[in-house]
């Protein structure tokens, strides 16, 4: 969860300047979607010398996607659109079933 920022990545930097002037700042702009449903990156055609810079990047957005087409992102617990708190998550949690912990990963 406490991953280092993408755009602060050093080992990208040139692409990031090049995704920039293309107009490719969000990941919106490089998102395909099929039937409003998040089917994975675009391919996009980047110059030969930042072909490897790319990888890195689609390497770094690994597990992250944008969750909705039409909607964006808000933060909150659930269904809830309040303010995000700490207490709210609590909340939440409490109102979910007792599972037993999994020790294995541990």
């Amino acid at each position: 969860m406490n991953k280092e920022s993408v755009e602060n990545r050093a080992s990208i930097n040139t692409l990031c300047c090049w995704m920039d002037r293309e107009g490719l700042r969000t990941l919106w702009d490089i998102s395909l979607w099929n039937n409003d449903i998040w089917a994975g990156w675009k391919c996009i055609e980047v110059p030969k010398q930042l072909t490897t810079e790319w990888a890195t990047l689609l390497d770094c957005l690994h597990g992250m996607v944008p969750t909705r087409m039409r909607k964006r992102d808000q933060k909150g617990w659930g269904t809830s659109i309040r303010g995000y708190a700490v207490s709210l998550g609590y909340i939440k949690l409490n109102e979910q079933p007792y599972v037993p912990p999994n020790l294995a990963p541990w």
